[in-house]
């Protein structure tokens, strides 16, 4: 399908400032920057039709820049993205509140074309049309999300077919990973995120801070999510049992490299 049939696609990045070494270059904080601007710049090629958003995530969701056609601007503000601080939480309610007002915000017009605003009290039909996706960026090994009480938000876009959310965790080598780590219970939760969708669009990935892996993952969350195949049919492997959890690094055979999301395979061992 050509992008003009798919229709246009809304992306919010979500890029975590966690550093779990305050005081140290945070590395995966550099190959999260590296990861939105080889998506920008691919879609840029492809000649898609996309705006995005940029949030980051503190101990809940903080919007950054809402929806705009303008990459380079946006591009410098994530380039110029620092993160010191060590984070104790994350809470999913707000990355899904953020992403359902997102939905409800008008299509942004390019500056040559005069912005047609929905009537008052309604929702553009346009923007309910266009695909939302989010790009969860995640680097926290030590600290799973979790909804608390909420979950109305996540339960409407979990249903809804022009939804999708991505996502890459980043995190050490197991060699490195101290004793506290619950690398495979925040792989866990994301996975249980897609099982709970309606669709299987979504892609997952899991990767150790090797930017030239990390940036092969990011190469595939560049095309339209309408246009791209399941990640399980991407990898061209017998998926697991939808009733286990992957293992993260665990192998399939004929897998390559990054995990999955949902009955999603996983790849082999990223070390």
């Amino acid at each position: 399908l050509r992008w003009t049939q798919v229709g246009p696609e809304r992306i919010v990045f979500f890029i975590d400032l966690h550093n779990e070494r305050p005081g140290q270059p945070n590395s995966e904080l550099e190959v999260f920057k590296q990861c939105v601007n080889t998506i920008i710049l691919t879609k840029g090629h492809m000649l898609s039709q996309a705006e995005y958003a940029l949030c980051v995530l503190l101990e809940g969701a903080v919007l950054l820049s809402d929806f705009t056609l303008d990459t380079n601007e946006l591009l410098k503000q994530v380039n110029s993205l620092e993160g010191t601080e060590a984070f104790q939480s994350l809470d999913m309610s707000s990355v899904f509140s953020t992403l359902l007002e997102r939905k409800q915000t008008p299509l942004v017009k390019p500056p040559s074309q005069a912005p047609a605003a929905a009537p008052q009290g309604q929702i553009d039909p346009a923007a309910q049309k266009a695909l939302l996706r989010g790009v969860f960026l995640y680097s926290r090994t030590n600290v799973v999300p979790s909804f608390g009480t909420d979950k109305s938000a996540f339960e409407a876009l979990s249903t809804d077919a022009d939804f999708v959310m991505d996502a890459l965790f980043v995190h050490p080598p197991p060699s490195k990973q101290g004793a506290e780590s619950k690398a495979q219970a925040v792989f866990d939760f994301l996975i249980d995120l897609d099982r709970s969708s309606s669709h299987d669009r979504a892609y997952c990935f899991e990767s150790t801070a090797n930017p030239r892996r990390v940036l092969r993952n990011a190469v595939q969350l560049a095309p339209h999510a309408r246009q791209r195949p399941p990640q399980g049919d991407l990898l061209n492997v017998l998926t697991s049992s939808p009733a286990s959890s992957p293992q993260m690094g665990a192998a399939v055979p004929g897998a390559g490299e990054g995990g999955g999301m949902g009955a999603i395979p996983v790849g082999r061992p990223i070390l």
